[in-house]
């Protein structure tokens, strides 16, 4: 499977343009995009809880109806991926909702899930049904189809200026297969990961010194295992989560990024890592 990831660029472009769907006879998830200017850094023991939206067309795996062992899996991945973090992720909640025009939208600002979701206020009815935004660092995930075939995911950056109430992952329907990486890859995006090939050979890349400095690797390599040459010339198996890499092999994160992620998780969303076992 192709599961191309999507750039930084597009990443920051569409920081401010996650779905936001309305229910469909089944337990409504909660929109947790943070509204409130709260600075209290809450202590969950590290467990984020996920509140999943399956938007779909129709009610075929084609028309985006993921089954609920499915989701329940990816969460389990997600798990064995972060293991080492501090951080852990409990599916708290899920929905499905049909709506076509959402499902296949192609504009990459999402107009049409945007202008629904930053409305305000929220209804009562909305409100009753979980839609309200919630907190910083609950993890809202979107299920749907993305018509561009070289991109299977996107996620808003976590920086200053770029929570907001649209805050969420996306993830096209095809790559929530049992032991895909692209959730997991868009999960550290949205605890303030960069690519590890961010700015190539150039402005310390990622600006980590435990990631390798690279160049985008070429098309024909991309989602592979195949080895990769550093900007010293090194070779190396690109085995980090935070590359394009292929799903056998991207599976590890640094010290260094797991060090970021729990400073940005306690800066930015306000959220206390749990302990870590090595």
């Amino acid at each position: 499977m192709f599961n191309f990831r999507s750039s930084l660029a597009l990443i920051i472009a569409l920081a401010a343009s996650a779905v936001m769907a309305s229910p469909l006879n089944v337990t409504s998830p909660k929109n947790s995009a943070p509204t409130t200017s709260n600075t209290t850094v809450v202590d969950n023991k590290g467990v984020i809880s996920v509140f999943w939206h399956v938007i779909t067309a129709n009610d075929t795996r084609e028309g985006g109806n993921l089954p609920v062992s499915l989701l329940y899996d990816q969460v389990k991945d997600l798990n064995h991926l972060y293991r080492d973090t501090g951080f852990s992720f409990v599916l708290a909640e899920y929905g499905y909702h049909r709506n076509e025009d959402w499902f296949n939208e192609n504009d990459p600002t999402r107009t049409m899930m945007y202008e629904w979701q930053t409305k305000t206020p929220f209804t009562p009815k909305e409100k009753a049904e979980g839609l309200e935004t919630k907190e910083f660092y609950d993890l809202n995930v979107y299920t749907r189809n993305i018509p561009n075939p070289l991109i299977l995911g996107d996620s808003p950056f976590a920086a200053e200026g770029f929570i907001d109430r649209t805050d969420g992952v996306h993830i096209d329907y095809i790559a929530t297969t049992p032991g895909a990486v692209t959730l997991a890859h868009e999960v550290g995006h949205w605890m303030g990961l960069l690519h590890v090939f961010e700015f190539e050979c150039e402005n310390e890349g990622d600006g980590l010194t435990d990631t390798l400095m690279q160049k985008v690797p070429p098309q024909s390599i991309i989602m592979s295992c195949e080895p990769r040459v550093a900007c010293n010339g090194t070779t190396f198996l690109p085995n980090n989560v935070m590359d394009y890499a292929g799903d056998d092999c991207a599976r590890e994160f640094t010290p260094q990024q797991r060090a970021l992620m729990r400073e940005n998780m306690i800066k930015l969303r306000h959220f206390k890592p749990g302990p870590v076992f090595n």
